[in-house]
């Protein structure tokens, strides 16, 4: 026993020895056991992926932080950059059947280690229920309201589709409730995040505009799938109001997205800005990237909001792409919200395959 004890140290020291006189570092281990919900290798509509994992040993020196990035190829090797400072990310994901996420670690010492490569994962589409879709053709026209008027009148139906989930007030019975619904719809009397840009939706977009120009800048194109997202937000800022600690771009639990209550880490902003995907159900599964503006003492408008945005250095900046934010791809679209005391603005780098969105008529 003793014998083997002086060959293991005897190991040890020549290993020290050569690292020391070469200058050599022992090589740092790729991240280990992944385990991700939903799990790889299987197919399903939840397009909202969290994965942790085991950081490797670095010994004394300490994990500094992880380069994490996805893409469609099984042996990606990601870039130098810290994402995340804790072994675990959430994704969103578009539509597709070989998503690989691939992790590599820093230490504080500056070596980065080999790369945990794990995947496929299969994200299929989620059926979309569009309230007061009676008869559940993915429309909503005047058929719906003659539908929903023969169940009011309990009169009898002849081989009609009568869609359940169309019931838009939560009462399980599909009504007068459903038919003033549709056609308050159809007639432009309601609104959903993503059907068009308000009046002062549409001057702060312009004002954005302008201000880039003024500083050599192109114009960006309003985004169908941010503005959707922008104006989803504003709505769920103004019916739940953000807990104390938590900045304006966070999300409630209230929705069909993740909840995140935004505190400026790096672990939180990764929440905020994969919500374009999770609000369009993946059809912009781009990262977005956003600018807020509140008083809750008046209603906002595009004058106000513009101010203070381009007076603040923090939002100028993104607007500008300055600073750090030049090390991403140029700005390639927005969209814009303004809603009751709450504006804000979403930009992207990535073409919007909903294609641009237009004034409200």
């Amino acid at each position: 026993m003793k014998s083997q004890i002086k060959i293991r140290l005897a190991i040890f020291a020549a290993v020290v020895f050569i690292t020391i006189l070469t200058g050599q570092v022992m090589a740092l281990e790729a991240p280990t056991n992944p385990v991700s919900s939903p799990e790889p290798n299987g197919c399903g509509s939840d397009r909202t992926i969290n994965i942790s994992w085991d950081a490797p040993d670095a010994g004394t020196t300490g994990i500094e932080g992880y380069s994490v990035f996805w893409d469609e190829q099984s042996q990606t090797i990601p870039s130098e950059n810290v994402i995340v400072t804790q072994p675990q990310t959430i994704t969103c994901l578009g539509n597709g059947t070989s998503h690989y996420v691939h992790i590599r670690a820093k230490d504080e010492d500056g070596n980065w280690s080999e790369t945990l490569h794990v995947g496929p994962f299969c994200i299929e589409d989620k059926e979309y229920e569009i309230p007061g879709d009676i008869n559940d053709d993915e429309a909503l026209n005047l058929t719906d309201a003659m539908l929903g008027l023969k169940l009011t009148a309990a009169m009898e139906l002849s081989n009609e589709t009568i869609h359940l989930n169309a019931d838009v007030n939560k009462d399980e019975v599909i009504g007068l409730a459903e038919v003033i619904y549709i056609l308050k719809r159809i007639s432009g009397l309601i609104f959903l995040p993503g059907d068009c840009l308000r009046p002062e939706e549409a001057k702060l977009g312009s004002l954005i505009n302008e201000y880039r120009q003024e500083n050599d800048l192109d114009p960006l194109l309003f985004s169908k799938s941010l503005t959707q997202t922008a104006q989803q937000h504003l709505i769920d800022l103004h019916e739940n109001e953000p807990e104390e600690g938590c900045s304006q771009h966070s999300w409630s639990d209230q929705g069909d997205w993740t909840s995140v209550c935004d505190t400026g880490a790096l672990e939180t902003w990764n929440l905020m800005q994969i919500k374009p995907c999770e609000i369009t159900y993946g059809i912009y599964p781009a990262e977005g990237y956003e600018v807020a503006y509140d008083n809750k003492e008046e209603q906002a408008t595009a004058e106000v909001a513009i101010k203070y945005l381009t007076e603040s250095d923090d939002h100028k900046t993104v607007i500008l792409q300055q600073g750090n934010w030049s090390q991403l791809p140029s700005w390639a679209v927005m969209g814009v919200g303004l809603y009751e005391h709450h504006a804000v603005i979403w930009f992207g780098t990535e073409a919007d395959p909903q294609g641009t969105i237009e004034p409200c008529q």
